[in-house]
């Protein structure tokens, strides 16, 4: 196999590791904080199921033996979760966001620029028929605080499985992760650009992840907060988001994040969905690195 091949699947893995440290971040796990049910120990343990669902998901793209690598590569991480007992949502939107990646890079078979990696990993998703009911046994599995009573032109979850994960997808796209998957991973290439933005105004790595998480925050919202809070907490948290992205560019990213934490911690507000797009635009950000070398 291709030595650079298995080094850009590496590079492709990084978000999972790095997005759990960064600090602050608003109500979120990092490195100094954590929640009740989960601290960035659980994350770092966590990034062995994705790491395995992601290699899995490579290798049947690669080979081309099975028909369906995302199907698979979820598979290989419902087990795991199993395996592991894993009871709470601990990162499914990024395995989600990284799985149909590996596979694109497996099937493609040499490290494609980002743009052309993501697009790939879109089209594989929107062909996957297992996919869709392996995503729907995970729900059952975690059963994730953000999952409401769902009625619907599919079954809700618990009361069957869909025909497609086109098919779930479609239903829920007003939701960050579901929209990515659909529409070929607009943000998180936006994250990528921000991040090499940032750098080239001498940024360090965190603080111009930070500061791209701000501002797709600001820009769009985040539905996790939407689907846990309703719709005044999610306007509340684009304004918040707003003026914190204003001070952040006088007192500086880190000081305007702490007051942003100060505030959504007390109201249990966690930016889950656009984490995991974080997470996903600090991956290709490494990858792209790796192809260029």
């Amino acid at each position: 196999m291709n030595y650079k091949l298995l080094v850009a699947l590496n590079a492709l893995l990084m978000g999972p590791k790095m997005e759990p440290l960064l600090h602050p971040k608003p109500g979120a796990v990092t490195r100094l904080s954590e929640h009740k049910d989960k601290n960035v120990v659980d994350f770092c343990e966590h990034t062995l199921l994705i790491e395995s669902a992601t290699i899995r998901a490579f290798v049947a793209s690669k080979d081309k033996v099975l028909e369906d690598p995302i199907a698979e590569g979820l598979e290989e991480y419902f087990n795991l979760l199993r395996k592991f007992k894993v009871k709470s949502n601990i990162a499914l939107g990024t395995t989600l966001l990284h799985v149909p990646l590996a596979a694109a890079l497996g099937d493609l078979g040499y490290p494609a620029d980002p743009s052309k990696l993501v697009q790939r990993a879109s089209s594989l998703v929107l062909s996957s028929e297992r996919g869709g009911k392996i995503y729907y046994k995970i729900l059952e599995l975690l059963r994730p605080s953000h999952l409401r009573k769902y009625e619907g032109p599919i079954p809700a979850v618990g009361e069957g499985y869909p025909r497609s994960f086109a098919e779930v997808l479609r239903s829920a796209a007003w939701d960050l992760v579901h929209s990515e998957l659909l529409k070929g991973y607009p943000l998180s290439l936006k994250v990528l650009s921000l991040i090499d933005q940032h750098l080239e105004e001498k940024k360090g790595i965190e603080e111009s992840a930070l500061l791209a998480m701000l501002k797709i925050l600001s820009d769009h919202g985040d539905t996790l907060i939407l689907t846990k809070y309703g719709i005044r907490a999610y306007q509340k948290a684009i304004a918040d988001s707003r003026i914190a992205l204003f001070f952040a560019e006088r007192v500086g990213i880190k000081e305007a994040l702490r007051e942003l934490d100060r505030e959504w911690r007390k109201r249990g507000w966690n930016p889950g969905a656009v984490l995991d797009i974080v997470s996903t635009g600090i991956s290709l950000y490494y990858y792209s690195l790796i192809i260029e070398s």
